[in-house]
């Protein structure tokens, strides 16, 4: 049974991705290549670039994983609840097809899991 308050979370967490997310589509990669046992898929998530959004990212986590989120220029964050495609993983590929040029990011590590939240550093690189 779902908590009134795991209701509210949901409802908040789909207004943010209709009113902030973007298509994006993820290549999941296997040494440096395309995975052919995970296609590529189309999702619309939030890409966040914004300072505040780092900071607190790199924040939440353990001083462990610190050092290596620093370096992260955006963060990518996937709702648990409707996201049905494969593990994202470190050197996985993320294309923001919405936006002018279409960028491509790379994983940079591990994704974060909490909240319902997927939350995945990024680093970009040449598309």
């Amino acid at each position: 049974m779902v908590s009134p308050f795991e209701r509210l979370a949901r409802a908040a967490r789909s207004t943010v991705e209709r009113v902030h997310g973007e298509e994006i589509r993820i290549s999941f990669m296997l040494d440096g290549k395309a995975d052919p046992d995970r296609p590529r898929v189309t999702v619309r998530a939030v890409l966040s670039t914004s300072d505040a959004d780092l900071v607190q990212f790199r924040t939440s986590l353990n001083s462990d994983r610190r050092t290596e989120f620093a370096a992260c220029a955006a963060v990518l964050v996937l709702e648990r609840s409707t996201y049905d495609g494969p593990d994202v993983v470190k050197g996985d590929r993320v294309r923001a097809i919405d936006r002018p040029g279409e960028p491509v990011w790379e994983v940079s590590g591990a994704p974060a899991r909490d909240a319902g939240l997927i939350r995945a550093p990024l680093v970009e690189v040449a598309g």
